[in-house]
Formats: structure tokens, sequence, C-alpha cells
């Protein structure tokens, strides 16, 4: 009696066990899904990506294309050397202090970012976090899709004409330092790349350039219309 009693028992918590299982498959697959699912951005980073490793793309070549962007989405491309991207000009209400304050992203720990350069779509949770003393506020992802570029990003990227402000020479201030930043903004928590007023188009279109800069080689990406 008492062997089929534990057999019962036995029975009963394997159910149980894999109906918890079960619940957890389920809720990371509805957590994966909801990532994926109807979002253009991971092939549109694909197609992007591909055309800016095109070997075909030749040095002071220069094209339009697009980057595909859901809601509060960004794209962040790092260059081979860095650790992290800037972005400065992109807090505008106080990018002209006397100090220059700046967004910075972490360059993520992906295979295809080590020792190389990147670029990455945010998939969730973009934001910037909570601001604290000092020069930067950094940037936050928990979800990133990245991909190799075959060719190193600018050290710096200028988004506008020379400016001075409060006595300090800016000649290429707002700028990306280390990268570029592409979003799509529909909140004005949403952090900006620079660009005012912020783009909410969920297709972007932007300009990518092969540029020579000391003799070396270099991808460049800007959200400014390419030259005819």
């Amino acid at each position: 009696m008492n062997k089929k009693k534990g057999m019962a028992i036995e029975a009963l918590m394997r159910i149980i066990i894999a109906i918890i299982l079960l619940f957890i498959a389920i809720k990371v697959g509805q957590k994966v899904v909801s990532i994926f699912a109807g979002s253009d951005a991971p092939k549109s980073l694909e197609d992007f990506t591909q055309e800016l490793n095109d070997p075909n793309f030749k040095n002071g070549d220069s094209k339009s294309t697009f980057v595909i962007l859901d809601p509060d989405m960004a794209v962040i491309g790092f260059s081979k050397s860095a650790t992290e991207f800037r972005c400065y000009g992109c807090l505008n209400d106080k990018e002209y202090s006397g100090k220059l304050i700046y967004y910075s992203m972490k360059k993520p720990a992906y295979s295809e970012c080590s020792d190389k350069a990147c670029a990455c779509v945010c998939l969730s949770d973009f934001s910037a976090l909570p601001a604290s003393e000092g020069e930067a506020r950094e940037l936050y992802c928990r979800k990133f899709y990245c991909r190799t570029l075959t060719t190193d990003i600018a050290s710096d990227l200028s988004l506008q004409g020379p400016r001075k402000r409060s006595g300090v020479d800016l000649p290429s201030y707002p700028y990306w330092q280390n990268g570029f930043m592409f979003v799509r903004a529909t909140s004005s928590s949403t952090p900006s790349n620079g660009m005012n007023p912020p783009n909410s188009d969920r297709k972007q279109a932007i300009c990518i350039a092969k540029i020579n800069r000391g003799g070396n080689f270099y991808s460049a990406a800007l959200p400014l219309a390419c030259a005819s």
C-alpha cells in the first residue's frame, strides 16, 4: 500500500515538474517572439551591413540607403578599437555648457564586435540611465543583434557645421565619436541621436560612404541626404 502511495506521489511530482518546465518554456518562447515577431529591424540591419561591407563599394563612393526601426529602437555602430560609442550634443538642453556632455553606449561583448567594427540594433529597452554627476549619461540596451563591419568606422562624424557657444570652440559639434547612431524616437524619453528634431520615421533615409583619412579607409553613415 505504501509502495503504491509512494509511486502515486512520485508520478504527481513528475507531472507538476513537467507543468512548471512547460510554463517556463512558454514564457521564454513568448519573450523571444515578442523581440523578433513583426520586427523588420534584424533583417534591415543585415541589409545595411551588407551594403557597407560590399567589396564593390569603393573609396569615395556614397549612396543613399535605409534602416527600418520599430518605435524607440536604435541602430548603433562601434569602431574597431572603441570600448564605447559617444554622442556629443545628444542632450539638447545641455550640449553647449562649459563641459562637453554626451551620451555613451558600451560596446557589446558579442563575438561580432570583438576586436572588430560592428553595427548593432537594440531590440529591447533602449533608454538612458538616470543622470549622475559628470559629463556622461550612459545609454542602456537589454538585447542587441549585431553584425561585423569589414571596414572600420571613422573616429568622429560631424552632424553640423561650425558652432561656438559659451566661449568653447566646437568646430564639428554635435558629433558622433567611435561610431554612429540612428534612433526612432516616438516619445520624449527616448534618447536622441543629436538630430533636432528627433527622427520618428519607421524607414529612415541615411547616407553611407567610404572615406579616406590619412591613407586609411573608413565607413561613414550619416542621417543626411547624399550629394547628387
